[in-house]
């Protein structure tokens, strides 16, 4: 019986020594100390997947994206930097150099380096998500050691130049329109804000057109609200608004106040998207399809469009 028990006792410290000394995910090894960043002092943000980068920089005071300076999205740029600045490790997983189990090798990981500068403040490259879809497994500065950091970091870091990118197109006061000029075809029609006999603060704006015809005057107001704070879906890759200047427009619209704001939406792509361009913004866009649907149906009850189409579709 004392036999059975030495046995049995020197195969649990057996046992105790090998998990210690053998682990297959975690070994006996300290996580490393994450130094504290100054978000402020984070001046520009590579992304590097599949060796192709996207960077991010601080330009005059804004984050921009790539050397072409897109405007970037201020939120979602925000929400890099402060991922950057409060990386957490919460357990070691590998020293195996098994990166590919992980998603973290070449082919697969996501390198984040935050500079100030040509210094760099923190570098880490990521890997899939935990199951528990909270963590992520992540290596620090190019080494094979596996970490779970907090949070999800693909949602994070997992960009592309366009969804970087800020999507406001244009954005003005309401009250401040004037005029506006609609067309769409051989349909035009000028519309002036009535000026009111009071001074009311809380009177609705009417309108009327130039020849005295009836106005739809819901249309006209929620056309307006809808342009007063325009943010497109995605912009258009590889071309510009000069290779559109002798594109066949769907609709104009132009508004007046103190400046002029002229949009243009052109008929669906081969890709059952509408492009439009602003005078406000450098670059060709594309808008939610509900968006451009609301415009249109907008302008042709200003223009009396609809009854029209009918008969022409009838004869």
């Amino acid at each position: 019986m004392k036999k059975e028990y030495f046995l049995l006792i020197t195969a649990i410290i057996a046992l105790s020594i090998y998990l210690f000394f053998h682990n297959k995910d975690q070994d006996n090894y300290l996580l490393p100390e994450i130094t504290k960043i100054d978000e402020s002092k984070i001046e520009s943000i590579e992304i590097i997947k599949n060796k192709e980068t996207i960077k991010c920089f601080k330009d005059n005071g804004e984050w921009v994206v790539t050397e072409d300076k897109f405007l970037g999205n201020a939120r979602i740029i925000q929400e890099l930097v402060a991922s950057i600045k409060n990386l957490t490790i919460t357990t070691l997983i590998s020293e195996k150099g098994n990166l590919k189990r992980y998603d973290l090798d070449d082919e697969k990981k996501i390198k984040v380096i935050a500079k100030e500068q040509n210094n760099v403040l923190r570098e880490f490259s990521i890997g899939k998500t935990a199951s528990t879809q909270n963590h992520t497994f992540i290596t620090l500065n190019d080494k094979k050691i596996v970490f779970h950091a907090k949070s999800n970091l693909q949602r994070v870091f997992n960009k592309t130049v366009d969804s970087l990118r800020d999507k406001q197109i244009q954005k003005f006061d309401q009250a401040e329109i004037k005029k506006i000029e609609v067309s769409k075809g051989d349909f035009k029609k000028t519309i002036t804000k009535k000026v009111p006999l009071e001074d009311t603060a809380k009177q609705t704006p009417q309108w009327e057109s130039q020849n005295n015809e009836e106005i739809d005057q819901e249309s006209i107001d929620n056309l307006i609200e809808t342009l007063s704070d325009l943010r497109c879906s995605s912009y258009v890759e590889h071309k510009t608004k000069i290779e559109y200047k002798d594109v066949t427009p769907l609709l104009e619209i132009v508004l007046k106040a103190e400046k002029t704001i002229k949009f243009t939406l052109f008929p669906k792509t081969e890709e059952n998207k509408y492009p439009g361009i602003s005078s406000e913004s450098k670059y060709l866009f594309l808008l939610e399809d509900h968006i451009s649907t609301d415009i249109i149906s907008h302008i042709d009850k200003l223009l009396n469009i609809k009854s029209e189409s009918a008969d022409e579709k009838d004869s």
